[in-house]
């Protein structure tokens, strides 16, 4: 059966719940498929409608990917309204299992993705749209051939973009052709070796090293040489030593006027264990995080440490000097 489809059918039809999508340039090319897929079923034996059942009229945004299907179409709408996935139904007379259940489908595919990393994700197609209109002229749908996957390297090496993110933005194309249960051509040898050589010809580097307790003692010691305020050096003294023993990412302990802060640590979520009167252990419980699929917080606990001031002292001295409001 396999070696059969190979032959006779594309690669470009997709299996969606009792619908089958043909997904072609010309539509010249999806009635060629679709004749081979008929032909294809009764030499098998196996039964099908060539009209669609009369259902509720549902059209589904999944991952960039717009399923109509009534139309019989998919088209990519690559994140444009929302950065999350959505289902408009338009209810008729009769209700079905199956359109209910496509809800939740839409639903848990939504939460499968952080926020942040649909908005990456969003900027990356927006990225291959800005190729495809600038090189190749057209706008081009899923799936994405080798050589375009190869051009679109190319693209992004000449404007400079960094190879991490040129890995991140082949992520994105590949996570909408795995959802769609499409071939995934972002891991051809020659689109890995492109990738590989993106990283051998850059001329940047990460200079961002990994804080360890001798970068940490002089983190410490350049407080008091380049801050005068001494609620500042309290504070900039606590938090190093606060990020360094708890392995907190930059957003996670600080936020900007305008941005959300719903992921950035408060007040009650550290705690101080006290043994004979004074402070022996910190306690920070982290409720978002990075990866935190099960939305369960998780604990972090720390004591005074190796550096050349001690994180527990450092973060009780500015509990005491740290104001009870944030001025506005």
């Amino acid at each position: 059966m396999d070696s059969i489809d190979e032959i006779r059918v594309s690669t470009s039809m997709v299996h969606i719940l009792d619908d089958f999508l043909i997904i072609e340039k010309s539509k010249e090319d999806a009635i060629s498929k679709l004749k081979a897929f008929i032909n294809l079923c009764e030499d098998l034996g196996y039964p099908y409608q060539q009209k669609k059942t009369e259902l509720p009229s549902q059209t589904m945004d999944f991952v960039g990917i717009t399923l109509d299907v009534i139309k019989q179409e998919a088209r990519r709408t690559v994140f444009e309204n929302s950065p999350s996935c959505s289902t408009q139904t338009v209810l008729s007379s009769t209700s079905n299992p199956a359109t209910e259940l496509l809800e939740y489908v839409t639903i848990l595919a939504n939460a499968a993705l952080a926020p942040s990393t649909q908005a990456t994700y969003s900027r990356a197609w927006k990225t291959f749209d800005s190729f495809c209109t600038e090189i190749m002229n057209q706008s081009l749908q899923p799936p994405i051939s080798v050589a375009t996957i190869s051009l679109f390297i190319a693209y992004m090496f000449k404007k400079s973009y960094a190879p991490s993110t040129i890995s991140t933005y082949l992520s994105a194309i590949a996570y909408v052709h795995k959802m769609m249960s499409m071939p995934d051509n972002t891991r051809s040898f020659l689109v890995e070796k492109l990738v590989t050589g993106t990283y051998r010809l850059s001329k940047t580097f990460d200079s961002r090293l990994p804080i360890t307790i001798p970068i940490l003692n002089k983190l410490l010691h350049s407080i008091t040489l380049v801050i005068k305020c001494t609620y500042d050096q309290v504070l900039f003294k606590a938090i190093f030593l606060f990020a360094f023993s708890t392995f907190s990412r930059v957003g996670e302990l600080v936020t900007t006027k305008n941005a959300p802060n719903d992921n950035v640590l408060l007040l009650h979520d550290v705690s101080l264990s006290y043994v004979q009167g004074k402070a022996a252990e910190v306690q920070v419980c982290f409720r978002k995080f990075k990866h935190n699929v099960r939305g369960m917080p998780k604990t972090i606990s720390f004591s005074h440490g190796t550096a050349m001031e001690s994180a527990v002292v450092a973060m009780v001295e500015y509990l005491k000097v740290r104001p009870y409001s944030v001025p506005t």
